[in-house]
């Protein structure tokens, strides 16, 4: 199983980040994350069996109380460039979400879990391989644009959720395969 532990989102702020994507529609072409994908991931984990054991060390991670609520706050757009196309994403004030992160890949790495161990850097993908119209004459008109866009989203994140990727009937569909509430003091 291909496994990463996420922040899930309800409805109302999927609806906000959908209004987004359907923003970078009308000046771009990619492919776009699907409503019922949008998420954030705080681990990548990649390949492997042992769903089990990974949700034991999720469990035990989160069994501490973090200092305040878990308040994600989303306002702004960028992307990271990917040679000719980029991944378009939005992001903003998420350090709470630093904490639990740390705590989430601290623990998998002490039961000897391997994860992937590249900085977290909080984010929504919003699209992939997305490259612009030729309306745009230079990469900084690019990053104008997206710095352009409208973009405030608040979110009190109440748990984290052990996802699965699979490939059905060549879409991406993520599967919840564990939930943990995330307690706070």
């Amino acid at each position: 199983m291909r496994l990463f532990i996420a922040a899930d989102f309800d409805n109302e702020t999927k609806d906000k980040m959908s209004e987004i994507i359907e923003i970078l529609k009308s000046k771009s072409k990619g492919n776009f994350t699907r409503y019922e994908n949008l998420h954030m991931t705080l681990v990548f984990i990649g390949e492997t069996e042992k769903a089990k054991e990974i949700k034991e060390a999720v469990q035990e991670a989160l069994e501490v109380p973090i200092s305040k609520p878990p308040v994600l706050t989303l306002d702004h757009a960028g992307r990271f460039k990917r040679g000719n196309t980029s991944l378009i994403w939005i992001g903003g004030e998420a350090c709470i979400f630093d904490v639990i992160q740390k705590r989430l890949a601290e623990k998998l790495i002490s039961k000897g879990l391997e994860i992937d161990r590249k900085k977290f850097v909080p984010h929504i993908t919003l699209g992939r391989q997305v490259y612009f119209s030729k309306d745009f004459k230079s990469e900084k008109e690019i990053d104008r644009y997206l710095e352009s866009i409208p973009v405030y989203i608040t979110e009190n994140i109440k748990a984290v959720s052990l996802m699965s990727s699979v490939y059905r009937d060549n879409k991406l569909v993520y599967e919840e395969i564990g939930r943990f509430q995330i307690r706070f003091e």
